[in-house]
């Protein structure tokens, strides 16, 4: 087990590889790692705080050991909670998952380095928050079946 704040702040940290038997992570376990490129999940992953993974906006590619579990699974370069069908967590290479696996849009994709996004049309509301500080949006692409894009959404 990996206990809250193992590697807070380790600043030089670039790749985790997360073992297939680990269940639970703790609070703010990698905030602050700064240098973050890659994740591996294992596939038995069921609870991450919000705060795991906070400030590591320099994150590019996200994997799942096998095919991911019933919690957590890998798809496009994106952590998506299976349990909420959102974005859980992504990178700068991440592209909204089109398999059914995503129905809504969180914070998962909040601060990161995302240049381009388009919203695929089984999305319908686009939460607060959602693309917030992602100071490098330079092209977003809505469809018409968007109902809702809240406040802040994109600030």
């Amino acid at each position: 087990m990996l206990d809250k704040y193992a590697f807070k702040g380790c600043t030089s940290l670039e790749h985790v590889v997360l073992p297939r038997s680990m269940e639970v992570l703790k609070d703010a376990v990698f905030s602050g790692c700064v240098s973050l490129k890659t994740l591996t999940v294992g596939d038995k992953l069921r609870s991450i705080p919000y705060d795991a993974f906070d400030d590591c906006d320099n994150l590019e590619y996200i994997y799942a050991s096998h095919s991911g579990g019933a919690y957590f699974r890998a798809v496009n370069n994106c952590l998506v909670s299976m349990r909420y069908n959102n974005i859980f967590l992504g990178s700068a290479n991440s592209t909204i998952p089109t398999d059914g696996s995503v129905t809504k849009l969180g914070t998962g994709l909040n601060g990161k380095k995302i240049k381009h996004i388009e919203i695929p049309d089984f999305i319908t509301v686009v939460s607060r928050s959602a693309f917030g500080g992602c100071t490098e949006l330079e092209t977003v692409v809505l469809h018409d079946k968007i109902q809702e894009i809240e406040e802040y959404a994109f600030a």
